[in-house]
């Protein structure tokens, strides 16, 4: 017999039966088992548990042979039971033994050293101990104000030429931000919204910044960054599903939007030819215009939508926004930029069906949209503005795509057809809407070098931005009430307005060279038919 190993053996079941003991004496430990028994099972089951399934297999293999003869023959034999015994029979010796430190080998009577069992987890817990534990992880950004906003942009425009050059402000204008950086911060637009006079003042911040002078031709990258702070704030708004007061402030950010780029358009075009002369600069100012347009025709798909679920209550902003993009379309590079991205005006056909017929009538005299449209259609699209605009295109293109001056007209003359068709629809098909086209038209003029601002827009567009909500319908009020019955003597000169108005559709049906669409070829067709009720209306007044 190996007695090292028995030994062994007898000194880890000793060791193991006095720190459960402890355990148990402590109440640190399961008290429903003896530790003697437990440690016991654990020596059996690490020297003879596989002898022990043998045995036991054995059993099952010899039912005729009894338990007591197998066990008498076979396991009083095993080597392992035998060392199993032995370490049995030293156990007591090993347990009441003396052990001493390594240091102190004769010390008497030292009890034996049991090791502290592992700490229990606490059965209880406190939310906010845990806080202050975490509370780097629960550092949120600083709100961002309407005052501080407000307060940052007051002191921007006190500011003396040498504030930044001034040795003792440095450390504290470099503390301070700039209105448009709390504003590219501010993700909460009830923060910038607490009543509506200091909303209207961050309004007039935010439109402010979108209109920087077109001199400066550094002006455009803060006019991007501005814009970019819009496109936030209305996403911002749009996760509200829907709240009322968040649609209010998509509205006023939207006609900033209109502001900018009417604003924008009026000297844009006699810029060009400066502007051409650094490609770098014409490349920002171009992007700018083209993400601003494409900025406002996304949110005018948002509120449409969020105006149809709603269906009441919106209606001066619904007159407002139409007046606003009659106008915005009177500008011949709006016109050409809207085209390029929807050459069918689709968006504003879904526009001009939210306004009763008489309302739209008056917005379409107001603007003078029905004469330009007319007229871009008799020039086939051709203006001074898509020829510059081309060219300025062309020169932006870095990735070898080359954009046609056919194209651009092509992509005018198909959006003014469009819109001619939208006109005398959602104007009630009337003979008065004819009248006024046809008169407009011959304000303009047949020129393509006509201004087509002469319908002006002061009225409308402000320093502040946009007019106001009664501004506009005060302005539409007076004019639907001038719309009077046809005389007698515009009833003898309808037949040639009605001639001069369909004409257009009248010719690109004939036009081979066009290559008519099915959606063209159906404009047309469609127009057409209000061509032959008006046509049978007047010969019917003339009986």
């Amino acid at each position: 017999m190996d007695h090292q190993r028995v030994d062994s053996i007898a000194n880890e079941y000793a060791e193991f039966v006095r720190l459960e003991s402890h355990w148990v004496e402590h109440g640190s430990g399961p008290a429903a088992f003896h530790p003697h028994q437990h440690a016991l099972e654990q020596l059996v089951e690490s020297n003879m548990g596989e002898e022990i399934t043998a045995y036991a297999q054995h059993i099952n293999d010899s039912p005729d042979e009894s338990f007591e003869n197998i066990v008498a023959r076979d396991l009083s034999e095993s080597s392992s039971f035998r060392l199993l015994q032995g370490a049995v029979q030293n156990f007591h010796k090993a347990l009441v033994e003396e052990h001493t430190d390594s240091g102190d080998n004769n010390a008497p009577n030292k009890k034996p050293k049991i090791p502290e069992p592992p700490h229990a987890a606490p059965t209880s817990f406190s939310l906010f101990d845990m806080l202050d534990q975490q509370k780097e992880a629960f550092v949120f950004p600083p709100r961002i104000t309407a005052t501080m906003v407000i307060e940052a942009h007051q002191g921007e425009a006190e500011e003396t030429p040498n504030f930044r050059n001034d040795p003792r402000k440095t450390d504290e204008y470099k503390q301070c931000k700039s209105a448009l950086e709390l504003l590219e911060e501010a993700d909460d637009i009830e923060d910038l919204s607490p009543d509506p006079q200091s909303w209207e003042q961050i309004r007039q911040i935010l439109y402010g910044g979108l209109n920087s002078s077109i001199q400066d031709k550094y002006s455009v990258r803060e006019q991007s960054r501005f814009l970019k702070v819009h496109e936030s704030l209305l996403d911002v708004c749009r996760r509200g599903n829907g709240v009322a007061s968040n649609r209010t402030y998509c509205w006023d950010l939207a006609q900033n939007l209109v502001g900018s780029i009417l604003s924008f358009s009026s000297g844009f075009v006699e810029k060009l030819d400066e502007l051409e002369k650094d490609v770098s600069c014409l490349r920002q100012y171009m992007d700018f215009y083209w993400d601003t347009v494409k900025c406002l025709l996304t949110s005018l798909s948002h509120l449409a939508l969020d105006y149809i679920t709603s269906c009441v209550g919106e209606e001066r902003e619904i007159e407002r926004m139409i007046l606003g993009i009659c106008f915005m379309l009177m500008h011949d590079v709006a016109a050409c930029t809207t085209a390029s991205m929807d050459p069918l005006a689709e968006w504003f056909e879904v526009w001009a069906r939210f306004a009763p017929p008489k309302r739209m009538l008056s917005i379409v005299q107001c603007s003078g949209l029905g004469g330009i449209v007319l007229q871009r259609c008799y020039q086939r699209g051709k203006c001074t503005s898509a020829k510059k605009l081309e060219n300025a295109l062309n020169k932006c293109n870095d990735n070898g795509e080359y954009t046609s001056l056919d194209d651009v007209e092509r992509a005018i003359f198909l959006q003014s057809l469009s819109i001619l068709r939208v006109v005398l629809y959602s104007c009630g098909s009337s003979p008065s809407v004819v009248t006024t086209i046809s008169q407009q038209l011959a304000i303009l003029g047949n020129s393509p070098n006509v201004n087509t601002t002469q319908y002006s827009i002061s009225s409308f567009l402000t320093a502040n931005g946009v007019a106001s909500l009664e501004s506009v319908h005060e302005l539409l009020n007076k004019t639907e009430c001038d719309n009077k019955i046809l005389s007698k003597n515009d009833f003898e000169e309808l037949p040639t307005a009605i001639e001069v108005t369909f004409k257009a559709f009248h010719d690109t049906l004939a036009a081979n060279e066009l290559k008519l669409t099915p959606n063209v070829e159906w404009i047309c067709k469609s127009s057409l038919e209000i061509y032959s009720e008006l046509k049978n209306e007047t010969q019917q007044h003339s009986e």
